[in-house]
């Protein structure tokens, strides 16, 4: 798996550029005393809130991508594991999901929250509505795989075994699901980015007190309207980068799903 992620130059240049960003993002706190008097202090500060704002936004997306691949991945293999009933129950129940607006519906829950809770409850509000959203969509493709998974020889051998349900699908179907598993989860990364970065932009994700891209990218709108165009180049400019590394990472990954026929 590792040689054929190797070999794909885009992949390992974009591993090492989202690495080099994150490194500089979280580390710039102790960077910026010892550069201090080599740049300008406008460019200083204008560093300074855009790496703030980006710890803020990257550290939610992951938290809330993580939770909701756990979530989804326990809640599709037990839907494609189980029998008629149970599979026929949970497959209904993200159905009904699919046909809910659920960013829409997270959108106004959060708008209307924050006029009654304190701004550290609506974050915490915050992180449970996009893992809400998030979820779903990685449930159904671990459902459909575990599916397909479990028609096959080795699982059918295990069952005539005896070995327990849970053994075979923490022993044997969960880790042939790992590839498609992490290519998807580098997959909601971006568009968890997206949704927490657009709400928030549009005024109705976190709440003016929490730093954010997308707080950041709609007070520079304001003064670029007045002032100077290029306020809000770097945050488009930094989630653009970000947004490219992780689909080349993504596409690897997939690309090595195919050359081993595992999910």
């Amino acid at each position: 798996m590792w040689r054929t992620i190797y070999r794909d130059k885009l992949a390992l240049v974009s591993f090492a550029l989202l690495i080099m960003i994150i490194a500089v993002i979280y580390t710039w706190v102790f960077i910026d005393p010892f550069i201090y008097p080599f740049i300008d202090s406008t460019i200083r500060d204008i560093i300074n809130q855009l790496t703030l704002n980006a710890g803020v936004s990257f550290f939610i997306t992951f938290v809330v991508s993580f939770f909701g691949m756990i979530i989804g991945t326990l809640y599709g293999i037990m839907a494609g594991f189980s029998g008629k009933f149970i599979n026929y129950t949970l497959t209904r129940i993200l159905k009904i999901f699919a046909i809910i607006p659920v960013i829409m519906l997270a959108a106004v829950l959060m708008a209307v929250t924050s006029e009654f809770f304190p701004a550290y409850s609506v974050v915490v509000y915050a992180f449970l509505m996009v893992t809400f959203v998030s979820w779903q969509s990685t449930a159904r493709l671990v459902c459909a795989k575990t599916m397909e998974q479990k028609a096959l020889g080795y699982v059918l051998a295990s069952k005539t075994l005896g070995t327990p349900g849970i053994a075979i699908i923490f022993k044997g179907i969960l880790p042939n699901l790992k590839l498609v598993i992490i290519s998807h989860f580098m997959i909601r990364l971006v568009v968890n980015m997206g949704i927490e970065i657009g709400l928030t932009y549009l005024g109705i994700g976190m709440p003016s007190e929490i730093p954010s891209l997308g707080r950041g990218g709609a007070s520079a709108t304001y003064i670029m309207l007045d002032y100077l165009p290029c306020l809000l180049l770097p945050s488009a400019a930094l989630i653009a980068v970000v947004m490219v590394c992780m689909y080349f990472i993504s596409r690897a990954f997939r690309k090595v799903q195919r050359l081993t026929g595992k999910c």
